[in-house]
């Protein structure tokens, strides 16, 4: 995988954006070798360098919303994936409603496009290890269990191009076991009891263990 910063935030108040033909030679490269482009785009400028470049996936909506919804809706038709991540604007910006809005409102204008949406929470750069508010994030933005769901399995196995991210006969026995046998909300998902990988329990809930 490469990842391109297409906007970067120099300062709380400059984003600089990626020189195109740069951009567009290091995803030509990284597809000549079989990676996945993943793009921090920002903003409009980070976004329009992102699409016109051909990258795969848009790491984090971009929290500059100015002239987006036309760009967000172009990639949404090439096929572009993207990688939400809206707590981690509100762990590092601000939880006021005027800063989130814009946001939550350009991922629905991606999503309403035929956007295609996978799960993130930037760990490692965040702390912050629980899924609970980026669940709880993609609730209040209007996205229903199902499609959390697909978020968490089938859409990563689709993007990634391996496995099928269903349990079924035949399939890998990778898993996790929730603690609710229903789920009514999508942080739920958060609440996980035991982990499995190739049919072994790698943890459980009030267990140490780790394989």
């Amino acid at each position: 995988m490469v990842k391109l910063f297409t906007g970067s935030y120099v300062r709380r108040d400059l984003i600089k954006p990626m020189p195109d033909q740069v951009a567009q030679a290091a995803v030509q490269l990284a597809k000549e070798q079989g990676r996945m482009v993943f793009a921090h785009v920002s903003n409009a400028e980070g976004l329009r360098i992102a699409v016109d470049s051909g990258v795969d996936v848009i790491a984090h909506v971009p929290d500059s919303t100015e002239g987006t919804h036309p760009l967000l809706q172009e990639a949404a038709r090439r096929g572009m994936w993207m990688v939400p991540t809206l707590d981690m604007f509100a762990q590092t910006g601000s939880r006021s409603p005027e800063f989130l809005e814009p946001i939550y409102e350009a991922l629905n204008v991606f999503y309403e496009a035929g956007g295609k949406l996978l799960f993130g929470t930037d760990v490692g750069y965040l702390p912050d290890r629980s899924t609970q508010g980026e669940l709880e994030a993609l609730e209040a933005c209007g996205m229903g269990t199902t499609e959390v769901l697909r978020m968490l399995t089938t859409a990563p196995a689709e993007a990634l191009g391996v496995g099928s991210g269903r349990l079924a006969e035949g399939q890998s026995a990778d898993l996790v076991v929730l603690e609710h046998s229903e789920v009514s909300s999508a942080s739920q998902y958060a609440q996980v009891k035991a982990t499995i990988r190739d049919g072994q329990v790698l943890w459980t809930r009030g267990s140490t263990r780790k394989n």
